[in-house]
């Protein structure tokens, strides 16, 4: 098993056997998903597609909504932004 760098510190990306398994690590917010999380997801997507050695990419969660605090947040910071994951 080898460990794979999604970008977030609240993923957790694992490859075994030809299974690209990303785990969500955000218990505090009950896995809500942050862009960070998003931009992660996408990036083990493109890793899965990429690599002929993959055959299955596996999340063992079931994937939930966005972070709307963290968006709120960064609104009010006045560093709203939109995301468009196009996978």
């Amino acid at each position: 098993m080898s460990n794979v760098n999604l970008g977030s510190q609240h993923l957790r990306g694992n490859l075994d056997s030809g299974v690209l398994t990303v785990a969500l690590d955000r218990p505090e917010r009950r896995n809500a998903c942050t862009i960070e999380m998003y931009h992660g997801i996408k990036k083990a997507a493109v890793i899965a597609e990429k690599d002929p050695a993959i055959d299955i990419l596996l999340t063992d969660e079931r994937m939930p909504g966005r972070d709307v605090q963290s968006k709120q947040d960064r609104f009010q910071q006045g560093r709203a932004e939109t995301i468009t994951m196009g996978l």
